[in-house]
């Protein structure tokens, strides 16, 4: 039957989604996200980057989920393939060309730097282009790619995306991230 934990975490486990954030580098940082490494499940995945959990409890409300929430014996790790999942099955993610040149990700406003976190996704854009790509999340709702081959495309989405990062009130991140086409993985960018 289960414990009383894996029997809660069933009723909302097919609701939990992966938020991509940035690392903070110091305590306070902590504490005006919401969430703290002492009670939350994160999973750091890429230079600078981690995901917290959230549980959506209406159209735009989300929980962020902790330790407790989870049952005994279950894995950061799984607890990332199912939110995962999830995210795959629940939002669309369409890609659309843009104004510097390269492209975006559109999906609810809220999931968009999330595309993260799906592999196949680059996958799919790497083999497209047949190229590595480049790409900035400025907010949890603007994710933007260029072909690492196009210098001039890429300095027009970081000129784009820093644009974004200073509108928004949900900032991710300045830093750039490669997916590269060969060894299928997503790491911190460096420009020549």
């Amino acid at each position: 039957m289960g414990t009383r934990s894996e029997q809660e975490f069933e009723k909302y486990k097919d609701r939990i989604y992966p938020w991509v954030r940035e690392i903070p580098a110091e305590e306070s940082g902590w504490k005006s996200e919401g969430y703290s490494p002492d009670d939350t499940p994160l999973l750091s995945f890429a230079d600078g980057l981690m995901t917290v959990f959230v549980i959506r409890r209406g159209e735009e409300s989300f929980d962020v989920l902790k330790d407790s929430m989870m049952p005994e014996g279950m894995t950061v790790e799984e607890l990332y393939q199912t939110a995962c999942e999830n995210l795959a099955r629940d939002v669309e993610f369409v890609f659309s060309n843009t104004l510097f040149g390269g492209f975006g990700v559109i999906a609810d406003g809220i999931h968009e730097a999330s595309a993260l976190c799906l592999r196949h996704i680059w996958d799919v854009c790497t083999e497209k282009l047949k190229d590595d790509v480049v790409i900035m999340a400025p907010s949890r709702d603007l994710l933007l790619f260029a072909p690492k081959s196009d210098d001039k495309v890429i300095q027009s989405m970081i000129q784009f995306g820093e644009q974004g990062w200073a509108r928004s009130e949900h900032r991710l991140t300045r830093r750039l991230y490669q997916y590269s086409r060969e060894r299928k993985e997503l790491t911190g960018y460096e420009r020549d």
